[in-house]
């Protein structure tokens, strides 16, 4: 948990999705140390789970703060970006957010008006990724 903690503002590439760096935030969200507070408290661990409360406190603020569109109302891609992205219809299921959460909501209104093709749900734009070729979807 140390390890992300030092690394969690540094942009990556999503392994090999864009041509580009940039900064999604969801995996901050599946390695939030709120998993690792729950956790050891149902095993009784002796941890510094003080410690993991601020750093969970600090990605929360981070990724409310930089990952929504506070005009639009929504959780967006990355950090500073007003992309959308599906990994974000998984939000709740992190315990990030709730599914009834307004913010959820509209997040999810939004992916599906903006990334819905035809049938086909897209993981984020087309050629947003500057890659060359198609990506295919989700049915």
């Amino acid at each position: 948990m140390e390890s992300e903690s030092r690394r969690r503002y540094l942009p990556g590439t999503l392994i090999l999705e864009r041509a580009e760096a940039f900064h999604p935030f969801q995996g901050h969200v599946l390695v939030c140390p709120g998993s690792g507070v729950a956790l050891a408290r149902e095993l009784d661990r002796k941890t510094p789970i003080s410690a993991w409360e601020r750093e969970r406190n600090e990605i929360r603020r981070t990724i409310e703060a930089r990952g929504y569109d506070s005009k639009r109302g929504i959780f967006v891609q990355a950090f500073d970006s007003t992309d959308m992205d599906a990994s974000l219809l998984l939000l709740p299921t992190t315990g990030f957010v709730t599914y009834r959460d307004d913010r959820m909501l509209r997040t999810t209104d939004a992916v599906m008006k903006e990334l819905s093709e035809g049938g086909i749900l897209r993981r984020y734009p087309a050629g947003s990724d500057g890659l060359a070729g198609e990506r295919g979807g989700y049915l």
